[in-house]
């Protein structure tokens, strides 16, 4: 099949219910796998089959139930990498790591104590977005890093040279890396915005926003910013409820077990309350 097929290729193949002449079908003879043109039936309806580069019929049929399925695609050259891949450990690795979160992160849900079990199912759901450059450098540089890794994956299963190419890629994915932290604490941290947005945007992206008439009932605790809340909000791994007064001031609170913490804050500017979306 040399033209059609070469060493390394890559073959899918799928099983039908019918097979015609001029398909390469895939199946087994003499403990290996042989993909070959269909050229003939007999009365048994069986096939005849030959190589695309033989001048003779192969010296076997091959009974319909033998055949394992029909050429669907052949990727070139792919199947080298496939077999790289499968086994090379540090690409098992990584593959691992990878669907290893994937499966955690859906388990990681966030839990309400105190009064926030009754209180936040009163409220408004608020969900705050990064608009604008934000959105953009911040992407920008995570799909750009998700590349680089790529690359470094790819370099690794094809036993490239560690320098230059691997070592450059890993010094540029680091570079990213670092750029992604610096940007976080940009984003996360709500640089440049003027209260209550910045303080949302510290303890986003989710908020409950409790109506004001509702009161507190549990000790309550004072904290100093709104970073501190988040602190506190992370070790329990629960929500934040949001109530805006009328005297224009905004309190944050974090519901723990028969206690809740507060962050108060004045409102910078008078569009607030429209800042969630």
């Amino acid at each position: 099949m040399i033209g059609a097929l070469n060493s390394g290729d890559l073959l899918v193949a799928y099983r039908s219910a019918d097979y015609t002449l001029g398909d390469s079908i895939l199946y087994e003879r003499y403990g290996g796998f042989v993909i070959h043109q269909i050229v003939g039936t007999n009365p048994d309806k069986s096939f005849v089959t030959r190589g695309v580069n033989n001048e003779a019929d192969d010296p076997w049929t091959v009974p319909k139930e033998n055949i394992l399925g029909k050429q669907l695609v052949v990727l070139p050259g792919f199947g080298k990498t496939v077999q790289s891949f499968v086994t090379n450990p540090l690409a098992i690795g990584i593959t691992a790591v990878f669907v290893s979160f994937l499966i955690i992160l859906p388990t990681h849900r966030t839990r309400n104590y105190g009064e926030a079990i009754k209180l936040h199912q009163v409220g408004v759901v608020e969900h705050m977005r990064f608009r604008g450059h934000r959105t953009i450098l911040f992407w920008s540089l995570t799909y750009l890093s998700a590349a680089v890794l790529a690359i470094i994956v790819v370099f690794a299963i094809s036993n490239a040279v560690f320098w230059p190419r691997i070592a450059i890629a890993i010094g540029v994915f680091l570079l990213l890396v670092f750029l992604i932290a610096l940007t976080a604490m940009y984003l996360f941290d709500g640089v440049g915005l003027n209260e209550p947005q910045k303080s949302m945007i510290i303890l986003g992206p989710t908020l409950y926003r409790l109506r004001p008439h509702l009161k507190l009932e549990a000790r309550t605790h004072k904290v100093d910013s709104a970073k501190e809340l988040r602190m506190i909000k992370n070790e329990l791994n629960t929500n934040v409820l949001h109530r805006v007064l009328s005297d224009g001031s905004h309190d944050f609170v974090v519901c723990g077990h028969g206690e809740n913490y507060v962050f108060s804050c004045q409102s910078s500017s008078s569009s607030s309350s429209s800042s969630s979306s």
